[in-house]
């Protein structure tokens, strides 16, 4: 079995999956065609045509595109689409599409965030109409997805976990967290993290508001944490720059992280930050919440952000109602006045995360998937 995978092989979900596909003894070809054409090249035991990113203007990244499609001219050598992320870029493949089977798996914010005007949702459904699987990460993004195209297709659970070494925290010492706090300037104090990205979905205004009104007494044990390191716009990280400035200069001490951190230094900040703050827009079990959970964080959740799922399996955090003004505020104060007592909760969260994180499993749901997909004749 061949399968083609219209998918970022930048993206570190995409090369996990890969990784595990590789375990199996199965005739397996997997093929990645990631966001823009720049070179091909070969990698490890699987037969992958990785595409990779390249920084050109829209007009430039067409053609490239165009450059991309007549490398696949030879569709008959696959018996499998699988399209990870329906955006823009997968539209273009549109033709292809309909002499194979096709999967399209959406993760979370494809769902939640992508643009939804009447043409683009068109297109994606001009695509979904085809597929003859169509797949989820989690079980509540299913009525979701309903809402959204009012497509009456089977919807299947293949989960994504996150592809985080969860090993790699447990073995963080005291002494290398006291020596990057040291670095960090915040020798001594209470870790606060705001998001986790430049994402101007992460409402960092309101987090960088709400911290600097914290009450006097408290103010001298906190440090602020405001990682920008992949995702916002150099005016977007400048103006967060500005408002940091205006909010907490001389009130608040602080650090704005820009460049990019690798895993190790990522895992290091989970260890090291005491509270963990996630308030963004949507989000369906981030790698970044999952991490910060079983590091012990205290994280504090926006309540419409929907993680149930791990409060029914008893996992502990905090809640904020809303982003009215002053809730983030009192709930930061509450923490930091009983973080002793509140850290102890935060202990059951590390299995719950853990068994919440099993690539094994994933790759059979997908496995299975494509065995469905290849003994079911095409419909669509």
């Amino acid at each position: 079995m061949k399968v083609l995978f219209i998918a970022n092989p930048e993206s570190i979900y995409i090369r996990k999956l890969l990784e595990n596909l590789e375990m199996y003894d199965l005739d397996y070809e997997v093929y990645c065609c990631g966001k823009f054409l720049k070179r091909n090249f070969q990698c490890k035991k699987l037969s992958e045509r990785l595409l990779v990113n390249n920084k050109v203007g829209k007009i430039i990244k067409f053609f490239y595109f165009k450059k991309c499609l007549m490398n696949f001219k030879e569709i008959n050598e696959y018996d499998l689409i699988h399209i990870h992320l329906l955006d823009w870029q997968s539209l273009l493949f549109k033709r292809i599409y309909n002499e194979k089977k096709l999967i399209v798996t959406f993760w979370g914010s494809d769902l939640y965030r992508l643009p939804r005007s009447k043409i683009y949702k068109f297109l994606q459904k001009s695509i979904l109409k085809k597929a003859d699987f169509i797949t989820v990460a989690h079980e509540k993004m299913i009525k979701e997805f309903y809402k959204t195209y009012n497509i009456a297709k089977p919807v299947y659970v293949t989960p994504f976990p996150v592809p985080t070494d969860f090993r790699k925290i447990d073995r963080i010492s005291g002494v290398e967290i006291e020596k990057y706090k040291e670095k960090l300037g915040a020798k001594g104090s209470i870790i606060v993290t705001l998001g986790y990205s430049g994402d101007p979905g992460k409402n960092h205004k309101y987090m960088i508001e709400e911290v600097g009104k914290i009450k006097e007494n408290l103010k001298k044990k906190i440090f602020a944490v405001v990682p920008m390191t992949y995702g916002g716009s150099k005016e977007y990280i400048e103006m967060v720059k500005e408002y940091c400035n205006e909010k907490l200069e001389g009130k608040i001490k602080y650090k704005i992280l820009t460049k990019k951190l690798d895993e190790d230094e990522v895992l290091l900040l989970r260890k090291a930050t005491d509270i963990f703050v996630n308030v963004q827009i949507s989000d369906v079990c981030s790698a970044s919440m999952q991490e910060s959970l079983y590091a012990e964080n205290v994280v504090i959740n926006g309540k419409w952000l929907d993680y149930s799922e791990i409060q029914e399996q008893g996992g502990y955090f905090e809640t904020i109602e809303s982003l009215e003004e002053g809730k983030l505020k009192e709930k930061l104060e509450y923490v930091i006045n009983n973080l002793e007592n509140l850290k102890e909760k935060t202990k059951v969260n590390k299995a719950i995360i853990s068994n919440r994180n099993d690539w094994k499993k994933a790759t059979e749901a997908f496995l299975k998937i494509y065995k469905k997909a290849m003994n079911t004749p095409k419909k669509y």
